[in-house]
Formats: structure tokens, sequence, C-alpha cells
């Protein structure tokens, strides 16, 4: 008596199985089984293709954050405006942008605003302090604030990853 040898890609709960937790190994048990209709290999494959595309593409559009390159040195962040920002915040960043010296203006997740400058050789320290006099003047929520030269984020003497640092001022 001859008896007829059972595959492991013959077992259709095990086949749709596969297909849902390891799809590549459950999309060749899917065309190997011969139970199961050639619509139904069809269909489960066209789902499972356009899951997958649908998950790689959404992977690209989660980023918050853009990175532009700036003078081919400077990295600047910008970091997508949301509604639950502290809206002194925004407006003493807006207010503080528009200084003459101030080149460039930011606050970190950290809470910290970071505002670069050219760098004239002087101690920057005063003026952090009345940048946080302005942020105060909003009730914002950043307490510290601190300078750094323009341009310098790839310089030896750099303090942190955002440039050189000039001056800084906590803002209690």
């Amino acid at each position: 008596m001859e008896q007829k040898q059972n595959n492991w890609y013959d077992k259709t709960w095990l086949v749709l199985l596969l297909c849902f937790i390891f799809f590549p190994i459950g999309l060749f048990a899917l065309w190997k089984n011969s139970t199961i209709s050639k619509s139904w290999k069809i269909g489960v494959t066209t789902i499972i293709t356009i899951l997958l595309i649908v998950s790689l593409a959404d992977d690209k559009e989660t980023s918050n954050e853009k990175v532009k390159e700036n003078n081919e040195t400077e990295v600047v962040f910008e970091k997508s405006e949301s509604k639950t920002e502290n809206k002194g915040n925004v407006t003493a960043l807006e207010e503080i942008k528009k200084e003459p010296k101030v080149k460039e203006a930011m606050i970190t997740d950290a809470n910290v605003l970071y505002v670069s400058v050219e760098d004239d050789g002087t101690n920057r320290n005063g003026f952090a302090q009345y940048l946080c006099e302005i942020l105060n003047e909003h009730k914002a929520t950043i307490k510290w604030v601190k300078v750094v030269k323009v341009n310098s984020i790839n310089d030896p003497n750099s303090d942190n990853s955002y440039g050189v640092l000039l001056g800084e001022s906590s803002c209690n």
C-alpha cells in the first residue's frame, strides 16, 4: 500500500498563516499549494503586494524634519509647526529672527534657543540675556539661550553640533 505524501505547503491554514506572518515564504507556499485555486492565489498575492507598497510609501512620508544644505557647510533643521507648540515660543522666535545681528534662530526639542551670529570677537552673554528678555516678554517656555558663530558647525572649535559657542544665558 502506497501512502500519499503530505507536503507542508499543502496545508491551507499554514499557508495563510505564513502569508501574514512571513509573507515571502507564505507566497512561495501559496503558489506551491495544490488545493488553493488560482484566483485565490492571485487575490492574496495582489493584497500582499498592495500592503507592501503602501507600507513602503508611508515610511518615506513620516519624517517631520527636513534637512537642507545652506552655504555647503551649514545644515539647518526646519521643524514643521505643530498646533501644540507654545504660542509665546513662536512669536518670540519670529521677533528674534528680525534682530539685525541674528542670521538664524531655532528652538531645539530640548527647549533651548540657538541663535547664530557673526563672530566679532566679543563675548555674547549680554546678547543672550537680551534674547531671554524677549522670550520672557512673550511668556515663552524657553529657559536657555545659546549664541553660536554662524557657519561654524564643522569648525574644530565647535562646542556642540550647532557651532562655536559665543555666549549663553539662563532665562529664569
